[in-house]
């Protein structure tokens, strides 16, 4: 991932490691980074950052309708007992949010999430 930000960045283009299709440079990058600026080899590339905060009910519940949809529901307790046991913590978002330079309501419908990302980048980098 870091090469290829790298080489985004540098305006060059590159093969997509997986799906091996050309990736062109482009004004924007977008990409899904569950550290931000926090992840040592990756966070060095993000120029902003916005960070998607929603409660954790709606986020275990989004979660599981998303993983769970067309698999067998016999390791839906177990994924439970998991998120409680061990991954809940990952879900404290405290430190995100104060290296985010935009905090977005994750309540909110996909289309105003995209329009305040929009409106941010209006402001800060055009």
């Amino acid at each position: 991932m870091v090469k290829v930000l790298a080489a985004l960045q540098a305006s060059k283009q590159v093969i997509h490691p997986v799906l091996k299709v050309k990736l062109e440079a482009v004004k924007y990058i977008v990409f899904d980074a569950p550290l931000g600026r926090l992840h040592m080899q990756t966070g060095q590339y993000i120029d902003a950052m916005f960070h998607i905060t929603v409660p954790l009910d709606v986020s275990l519940c989004r979660r599981l309708l998303r993983d769970f949809a067309d698999k067998p529901k016999e390791n839906l307790l177990e994924e439970i007992s998991f998120y409680l046991e061990y991954s809940r913590p990952l879900f404290f978002d405290d430190n995100l949010k104060q290296t985010a330079d935009l905090v977005i309501d994750g309540m909110l419908a996909p289309q105003k999430q995209v329009e305040k990302c929009l409106a941010f980048l209006d402001k800060v980098v055009r």
